[in-house]
């Protein structure tokens, strides 16, 4: 079946760049820069307002060095990051400079996404920017991230960034066409992401990547869960991103197949880090999963981890199944003193009661 996707209402479009498209083993690929800043200045005629997701600084660093294999330690990543972004910056800006378009550089890290009023902030700031036809070239903050806080490769970062400008598509030029089948084929149309689908990705052992199918793969998931329909693309193809605006899809396109998660719960979803579980019993179990309840102190069995209000928790069965995700309206130490009692016992427990539910069904995903 031919992709096809309504392109006649793009306003925002995020574009992953990845490493393979942007460098090789001699550098930056110069002629290439020059190409995709002819297209970005094509989708602003279109008022179409571009935000590139940039991989490509370690890669120019390690080039620029002499150096074969990609970085391993935190403060060689971070050390290669800072030389490789000046560099990356300067072809951004030199190249869509020529079509008097303006560029600005935001570094993101997880850690500025998982606070919300960080999000929030970015989120300002990124609409401002386009306001002024300035096109955002964003890149995960290398240079000071550390593992705890780090995205994890900028295919997942883009999707996060399409959720931040509420994005109409997310389109990610790779060094492949697009997700293959087992026989080697091009699968045009994903209309659901499911165990099947996921058993068609490789692991990437490219030296200068991070990502390889199955990232790009989850980025595409999450776009999907907040109704972003995604493209994985070959970046070498000629005028790729003009035949994807006149429809003319060559690659795999994601189509979002359930409803849109709003925004707060998106960003429990995929953005926040639970800092501990809350261990449900059965009948709570099977109460959540048929959805549209609210978790209760008397359907929590016990807790692993110390949180405040408001802290992100996982939910789990008594086997340790994550049944999904949630905002605490109670603390470890006071779910400890409430758990297995009934709501209208939390008063005299506490002292006090901030309301009934430990985890509000409008504070929860479940999976």
């Amino acid at each position: 079946m031919k992709p096809v996707l309504n392109t006649k209402k793009l306003t925002r479009v995020v574009i992953k760049v990845g490493s393979n498209v942007l460098t090789d083993d001699k550098g930056i690929r110069k002629s290439y820069f020059n190409e995709l800043a002819a297209q970005i200045n094509f989708l602003v005629s279109k008022n179409i307002k571009p935000v590139i997701v940039s991989s490509g600084a370690i890669a120019a660093a390690m080039t620029l060095l002499g150096k074969k294999e990609k970085p391993k330690t935190i403060p060689q990543k971070q050390a290669c990051a800072a030389i490789g972004q000046p560099v990356l910056m300067s072809h951004y800006t030199k190249h869509l400079n020529r079509y008097k378009l303006n560029v600005a550089q935001i570094l993101l890290t997880q850690d500025g996404l998982e606070n919300r009023a960080r999000f929030i902030n970015a989120k300002h700031a990124l609409s401002e920017l386009m306001a002024k036809n300035v096109i955002p070239i964003i890149n995960e903050n290398d240079t000071v991230t550390v593992d705890e806080i780090k995205i994890g490769d900028n295919d997942q970062l883009s999707a996060h960034v399409a959720h931040l400008i509420d994005a109409d598509l997310l389109i990610m030029l790779s060094h492949v066409e697009g997700l293959l089948d087992k026989n080697a084929k091009l699968v045009k149309t994903v209309n659901r992401i499911n165990s099947t689908i996921e058993s068609l990705v490789f692991v990437s052992k490219d030296h200068k990547t991070v990502g390889g199918m199955a990232t790009k793969l989850k980025a595409a998931k999450i776009a999907n869960s907040f109704g972003i329909p995604a493209i994985i693309t070959s970046g070498f193809r000629k005028n790729i991103l003009k035949e994807i605006i006149g429809n003319k899809i060559q690659g795999t396109l994601f189509i979002p197949s359930q409803k849109a998660l709003n925004a707060r719960k998106h960003w429990i979803d995929h953005v926040s880090k639970p800092n501990g579980s809350l261990i449900v019993d059965n009948g709570a179990s099977k109460a959540l999963t048929r959805g549209k309840k609210s978790l209760l102190a008397s359907g929590i069995h016990s807790i692993k981890g110390r949180f405040k209000i408001g802290d992100c928790v996982n939910i789990k069965t008594r086997h340790g199944k994550v049944l999904g995700k949630g905002l605490a309206s109670y603390s470890s130490s006071e779910i400890n003193k409430i758990k297995g009692k009934r709501s209208s016992e939390i008063d005299k427990i506490l002292g006090y009661r901030y309301g009934d539910e430990v985890i509000h069904r409008d504070d929860m995903v479940v999976n």
